[in-house]
């Protein structure tokens, strides 16, 4: 009975080959996390992007914010009629978030220094 069934499954995909209905797969860009975290932090101060082979990965360093955040590429797809592929979406999504105290740079603390000393002894 099994044998059976799989053998009427295999006849009815192979006339549905002979038919000419295929299973194209489409390519599109996805959903990109990186729009909301610009949108709620702003551009990136430092962005370092890793490719090889087929992985891809990058890092938005916000150093006066104290965070990062790593996005990787991933790929997600919509089944349409008898289970083929019809759409793959590649999505940008955060992998990883790194918090840290915040860096300011050397020349911003020495701004700060000066006006904290010119507050301190009064003068404005």
């Amino acid at each position: 009975m099994v044998k059976t069934y799989k053998i009427i499954i295999a006849l009815f995909l192979l006339s549905l080959v002979a038919m000419g209905v295929t299973c194209d797969e489409k390519y599109r860009q996805g959903y990109d996390e990186r729009i909301d975290i610009r949108a709620e932090y702003g551009e990136p101060e430092d962005v370092y992007t890793y490719t090889s082979d087929d992985y891809w990965s990058e890092s938005w360093w916000y150093w006066s914010k104290g965070i990062e955040f790593d996005f990787e590429k991933r790929e997600r797809s919509e089944h349409g009629d008898l289970g083929c592929v019809k759409t793959i979406y590649t999505d940008i999504v955060v992998e990883s978030t790194y918090e840290f105290p915040p860096i300011i740079s050397i020349e911003k603390r020495a701004e700060l220094k000066e006006e904290f000393e010119r507050k301190k002894l009064g003068r404005n």
